[in-house]
């Protein structure tokens, strides 16, 4: 899991960088509320998913000057196979979406500026925008 999730991260990241010019770009990362919400039987991943808050936020200060931003999605737990047979019931898993219902529009809001800023980084500079 470290492997994907953290190493991979910052070797994607790593050769992503070598294509942005000096109008800068953007980098999305993949986290989780896995990293916040902590679930039991799932410490591993719960520390990568931290690992890559953790390697955003970094990044994001460190790359800011070179006009990168670098955000992280974090969606919440899907109902799976292995979700259940990690011992999560559907109904306590229902339970939890319903409590995050705020968490997830706050989520949709922010892609959605992220997007809209994308469209007018693209408007301003005459060009698509780097991604």
């Amino acid at each position: 899991m470290f492997d994907t999730n953290v190493l991979g991260m910052l070797l994607s990241t790593q050769e992503a960088l070598k294509h942005f010019n000096a109008d800068g770009g953007s980098v999305i990362n993949i986290g989780s509320l896995a990293s916040s919400l902590t679930p039991p039987t799932a410490v591993v991943y719960n520390a990568t998913k931290g690992a890559v808050d953790a390697i955003t936020r970094t990044l994001a200060k460190e790359l800011g000057p070179r006009k990168i931003r670098v955000n992280a999605i974090r969606p919440g737990m899907v109902i799976t196979e292995g979700v259940v047979t990690g011992g999560f019931h559907e109904s306590d898993m229902r339970t939890m979406f319903e409590s995050m219902t705020p968490l997830v529009e706050s989520v949709r809001r922010t892609i959605s500026r992220l997007l809209r800023f994308s469209s007018l980084q693209t408007i301003q500079n005459g060009s698509p925008a780097k991604r």
